[in-house]
């Protein structure tokens, strides 16, 4: 074989491997239309590789649960939610769902061009909860409709109010026997 033929053959596999990860790519996106990955950390990658793909298959799954960053007090959570269609942005809503349906945070999401994934991270503060150990609610809408959800846990340290335990008992309480 000549040199020209060589690259040409190495040019075309190029390809074949590049339109291979991209078809994929949107394959795992297809699967996972109106769900949200939820992890400690971002995920790796960039949107449409193959690590990423496979990193929010992975954290799309389960049970997510988070615990209270001890220095901080807070939980911070990453999440990247899949869309049917392309969006330009996106209101990201957390509820408190343990009992009943309270409001905990909104957040506006602007994307910089259409895309099926909108990612990004939430910090939530002490402030921010009812109590440490809650079961939440993230729901992620565009245009005034749902296009994904996750139920996820946050654990942490429960602070008790001390109660005076001092008791006080008269001189008639002390004689008696």
């Amino acid at each position: 074989m000549s040199r020209r033929n060589v690259s040409g053959l190495v040019f075309l596999a190029c390809i074949v491997v590049g339109a291979a990860d991209s078809s994929a790519a949107r394959q795992v996106e297809d699967q996972l239309a109106g769900k949200v990955a939820l992890s400690k950390a971002a995920l790796p990658g960039k949107k449409g590789e193959r690590v990423y793909g496979q990193a929010l298959a992975k954290s799309a799954r389960g049970r997510a649960i988070f615990w209270q960053d001890e220095k901080t007090g807070a939980w911070t959570i990453h999440y990247a939610a899949v869309t049917r269609q392309p969006v330009l942005d996106a209101t990201i809503t957390i509820y408190d769902v343990s009992h009943g349906k309270q409001l905990v945070l909104t957040k506006e999401k602007m994307l910089y061009k259409q895309s099926r994934i909108v990612s990004g991270s939430v910090e939530l503060g002490r402030e921010d909860v009812i109590d440490a150990n809650r079961r939440l609610l993230m729901v992620v809408e565009n245009g005034g409709r749902v296009v994904a959800s996750r139920v996820f846990y946050i654990q942490g340290k429960v602070e008790r109010k001390k109660k005076n335990r001092n008791l006080t008992f008269t001189a008639e309480e002390t004689a008696a026997d």
